[in-house]
């Protein structure tokens, strides 16, 4: 069995790099710089979450999120899950997909979304996103922090320089 994980790395004072390993092999930088650090751990949560692996379908359609959002770019058409029936958009490439992720998540953590706003909980923003309170306890647990943990809490934390883990 292959084991899965992220490596954080110090890029320098206040910036970090994630990169995502597979079988002890790099398989992707995965950082979008036009997002803050928050906006990537909580992607980089929810790909994890969403079991993004090769062969995986969050990786064979480059949409790391499993977003179901239409017409983001690099968005080059759309593939419908043929065990769950929901269709998704595919991306050109892992980027685009995981920068539309980000895109969505910026909206909500900033009170740009007209479904989530920073006041949400874990919990209730994955009532919202997928329905599934595994899913949000899993994102909670990679982000170290309780499912109750509000998207503005968890926000706060990270301008703080505490990486996410609330104490």
């Amino acid at each position: 069995m292959k084991k899965s994980g992220w490596i954080w790395i110090a890029v320098g004072i206040g910036a970090l790099a994630f990169i995502a390993t597979e079988g002890g092999n790099v398989v992707s930088n995965i950082v979008s710089s036009a997002y803050s650090a928050v906006i990537n751990a909580f992607a980089l949560a929810i790909q994890q979450a969403e079991g993004w692996a090769p062969g995986s379908w969050s990786y064979v359609t480059n949409n790391p999120g499993n977003i179901t959002d239409m017409g983001q770019p690099g968005q080059v058409g759309t593939k419908t899950n043929p065990s769950s029936g929901i269709t998704f958009p595919v991306f050109d490439t892992y980027q685009d997909g995981f920068d539309a992720l980000c895109w969505k998540l910026n909206r909500a953590f900033n009170g740009l979304s007209s479904v989530y706003t920073p006041g949400m909980s874990i919990s209730q923003f994955f009532a919202a996103y997928s329905g599934d309170q595994n899913e949000a306890n899993n994102v909670a647990s990679i982000l170290g922090v309780d499912p109750n943990t509000t998207l503005a809490q968890l926000q706060a934390n990270f301008d703080s320089g505490n990486s996410g883990v609330l104490s």
